[in-house]
């Protein structure tokens, strides 16, 4: 990780920093769901931009979606390992509205 005075952003060889190790994203609720203030959302959200576009390389333009979507997929993991599955559907269902 590599702080930056932007919020953060996934890059090839490392994840860029700015949220302050606070929680939330620049400590406002993502999702609107009362979840993200709970974590620091930029390491969460960005690393799973980091893993599923390093490590899970898309073939052509149509996998892009997979990559972007992977990272929904590591946000409601750890929600879910670290807070409980009622709050990892609750923090799903805020991304509805986005």
């Amino acid at each position: 990780m590599i702080e930056v005075p932007y919020s953060g952003m996934e890059h090839q060889s490392a994840v860029t920093y700015g949220n302050h190790f606070a929680n939330g994203y620049l400590e406002r609720d993502w999702t609107g769901v009362g979840i993200s203030p709970r974590f620091d959302f930029i390491i969460i959200h960005e690393s799973g931009h980091e893993w599923f576009g390093n490590a899970v390389s898309a073939a052509d333009r149509s996998d892009i979606g997979f990559t972007k979507g992977g990272r929904r997929i590591l946000e409601s993991l750890y929600v879910e390992y670290m807070f409980g599955h009622d709050d990892a559907i609750k923090y799903i269902s805020g991304y509805n509205r986005r």
